[in-house]
């Protein structure tokens, strides 16, 4: 089934809202691992920002240099957040019992 221009322009315009809350949140993660290696954290939650940079790159140049699908960009962007999810959300999970 064709998708329509709607559809398509709908699409690109999602993956640019979600481009620009990534862009916002890797800065935010650098902030705060800057923050956690100033105090003395360990060095695992000093490199949290790293994981999402990678997945938003990883989609971005397969949009933009392989001329991929809106697929080949999600995977890596949205994949990337949800394992950064997991590896902070778990931890807490366990310590704080929620």
């Amino acid at each position: 089934m064709e998708k329509s221009w709607q559809q398509i322009n709908a699409e690109i315009d999602t993956m640019h809202a979600h481009q620009d809350f990534t862009e916002k949140l890797i800065f935010v993660l650098i902030g705060v691992t800057v923050i956690l290696g100033l105090v003395g954290a360990p060095k695992g939650l000093t490199l949290l920002w790293l994981i999402p940079t990678l997945g938003y790159m990883l989609g971005r140049y397969n949009i933009e240099n392989l001329r991929g699908t809106m697929r080949d960009y999600w995977v890596p962007a949205l994949g990337s957040q949800a394992i950064l999810a997991f590896i902070v959300g778990v931890p807490l999970l366990i310590r704080f019992g929620i």
